[in-house]
């Protein structure tokens, strides 16, 4: 507290304006809203992806390149082993098949990481594929009535009844028929039987097949006429033995891959 009898009214004066600023002050402090900036979010610190997960990136598409590679070089080639087309177009294809191939091949035998059964399983899916797909879509089949020593042109092929052969076994007879498919100068002979079982006189057929590699002639031996011949139901069948080889190929490749995870 302040005496009136020691302050002078100079002073009194400046007081009194002193308390009138010091008030107005503190009014406008309580009534002013101090504007706080929010806090910057902290830099999100990334990190860098190891050479190791880099690589195990990029092995999966080096992978479907290669098996892609294969899949055009093989549905490339097939229109030629049908008879489709020529001999230029299959060295047409050759040529830029085994570009493609070969630089597939180099990515894949590089120094990145990869798994062989990894590898061996996506192939055998892909074979697997291509195949039925040939397999439903070129297969060719018609029914036919020919007696011995008789030919027919059928699919671009000759197919020849050579011969008949009647053999009895211990419980049933057989009627065994030979036959010669010709196709551009290469020979194939099926066999096709029947038997016909003496207790209850069922009869089965046998059906006769000539494999390769990427077709199959079958001949099914059917009924016999009065004159002497005989219906037959001959097929071509495309990508058999492929269907057998991918799928020996998948069950390897997941065998592998089981035991590499069991040892791990």
């Amino acid at each position: 507290t302040y005496s009136s009898a020691s302050i002078s009214p100079d002073q009194e004066q400046k007081r009194e304006r002193f308390k009138v600023i010091e008030e107005r002050n503190v009014f406008n402090a309580q009534k002013t809203e101090v504007y706080v900036p929010p806090p910057e979010p902290e830099p999100v610190q990334v990190e860098e992806e190891s050479k190791a997960e880099i690589q195990e990136e990029i092995a999966p598409t080096k992978l479907q390149i290669a098996l892609y590679s294969v899949l055009l070089a093989a549905i490339s080639i097939f229109p030629f082993a049908t008879g489709y087309f020529g001999g230029l177009y299959f060295i047409s294809a050759i040529v830029l098949n085994a570009a493609f191939i070969g630089l597939a091949v180099a990515l894949i035998f590089d120094k990145s990481n990869r798994e062989t059964h990894k590898i061996l399983g996506h192939f055998s899916v892909i074979l697997l594929t291509f195949s039925v797909l040939c397999n439903h879509f070129y297969s060719k089949n018609v029914d036919l009535k020919l007696a011995p020593n008789e030919r027919i042109e059928v699919f671009d092929r000759t197919v020849s009844f050579e011969s008949i052969e009647l053999e009895n076994q211990d419980n049933f007879d057989s009627i065994k028929a030979n036959f010669l498919v010709d196709y551009q100068g290469n020979e194939s002979l099926i066999q096709s039987e029947r038997r016909i079982y003496r207790i209850g006189g069922q009869i089965t057929s046998e059906t006769g097949i000539s494999p390769s590699f990427l077709k199959d002639y079958l001949i099914v031996l059917g009924d016999r006429y009065s004159d002497g011949s005989w219906t037959l139901s001959f097929s071509i069948k495309y990508g058999i033995m492929t269907i057998w080889l991918s799928s020996v190929l998948l069950m390897l490749s997941m065998l592998y891959g089981i035991i590499k995870r069991s040892n791990e």
